[in-house]
């Protein structure tokens, strides 16, 4: 009984986290939701940036120049490996560079907004598992805001 409890408790938790995340912010003039990953179980040793596994520079990669406030919400419903890692990466000037790294160890439900404040052109999400075990489950979501004007 306590660990179904457990369980519909943390739905309920990530479920209030998503529709808050998802929620428009009023002063926004222009808002954006992307997914980097939905639900995905995570294989590779090497960080991937899209659903596909891809690894090229121009994986998984978003343009928001254009956008003042982003946010990326992190979300593990099952973690089954040992351990994930999970980094948020800014292209700036045709380079890419570390912007939040974190280690996902515990085989619980987990969410966590990350908020980036760093100017950068392009943002991207990877993960890469350090000893992998089948059934893991990712989602990977960006939220994305522009107040004023900030045509390019």
């Amino acid at each position: 009984m306590i660990k179904r409890f457990k369980k519909t408790y943390y739905a309920v938790i990530l479920a209030l986290l998503f529709t808050l995340f998802t929620a428009v912010p009023l002063n926004a003039d222009y808002f954006y939701l992307h997914t980097f990953f939905s639900a995905y179980d995570v294989a590779s040793t090497s960080y991937v940036y899209d659903s596909a596994g891809g690894t090229a520079a121009t994986s998984g990669q978003l343009d928001v120049q254009r956008f003042d406030q982003k946010t990326i919400l992190v979300m593990i419903t099952t973690l089954t490996s040992t351990s994930v890692d999970v980094r948020i990466e800014a292209k700036v000037y045709g380079t890419w560079g570390n912007v939040w790294t974190k280690n996902y160890t515990a085989a619980t439900s987990v969410a966590e907004l990350v908020n980036v404040t760093e100017s950068m052109e392009y943002i991207r999400v990877g993960m890469k598992v350090n000893t992998n075990v089948a059934g893991d489950s990712f989602t990977v979501l960006g939220n994305f805001t522009q107040t004023g004007d900030r045509r390019r």
